[in-house]
């Protein structure tokens, strides 16, 4: 559903920019006085990045461990843990700022190449991070160092889930969507023909 609701917002601001262009230069979109920019389709396509974003939420609870050691051997009386419990969302999306755009006037063809989606954002969500049954260690205790550690394998392996789980391809697939709504104005308006290339 929020791709849906994201499509329609972009078919929205299409049509708002579509009517203020005509009214600011009282002829059509496509007269025979103008050509298609290249820069203004980068420039259109750069305003809704944001919403060709795809979601990833995860609930984690994991328990680490660590004890001293000496030449392979634990050390007694040194050994600490704790658990930990906390939610996070993952952002993956398409880098819009390497879309390539090119535009063929002879075939009234626009191709729009997109790179592979990636991982823009992994956020723990504030006041869901919780530490549980820790036992410390007076010759070995559990520092900020240790949590952050933590914090750190979790969303990595969160973010080994989310890709397991087609999270980029998700994201790719909505960028597609999304570019392809963004650029009817020109193939409904302009007669163009579109083409999106992904990796």
């Amino acid at each position: 559903m929020k791709t849906v609701y994201k499509i329609i917002i972009v078919i929205l601001l299409v049509v708002v920019a579509v009517l203020g262009f005509k009214l600011y230069t009282n002829e059509s979109l496509f007269g025979n006085k103008q050509s298609l920019s290249v820069d203004t389709i980068k420039s259109g396509l750069a305003d809704i990045a944001q919403l060709a974003t795809e979601e990833y939420l995860y609930t984690s609870v994991e328990t680490f461990q660590d004890q001293k050691t000496f030449k392979d051997f634990n050390i007694p009386l040194t050994k600490k843990s704790f658990i930990i419990k906390c939610s996070g969302v993952i952002k993956a999306g398409v880098d819009f700022g390497n879309i390539k755009v090119d535009v063929d006037e002879e075939s009234k063809t626009i191709s729009v190449s997109i790179s592979g989606a990636k991982i823009i954002s992994n956020e723990i969500n504030n006041g869901s991070y919780e530490m549980l049954d820790e036992h410390n260690n007076l010759f070995n205790p559990i520092t900020p160092v240790d949590a952050n550690a933590a914090e750190q394998t979790i969303k990595e392996k969160a973010e080994t889930d989310a890709i397991s789980a087609g999270l980029l391809t998700k994201a790719e697939d909505n960028a597609k969507k999304v570019i392809a709504a963004f650029m009817n104005q020109y193939v409904v308006v302009g007669g163009y023909n579109l083409q999106i290339n992904g990796n």
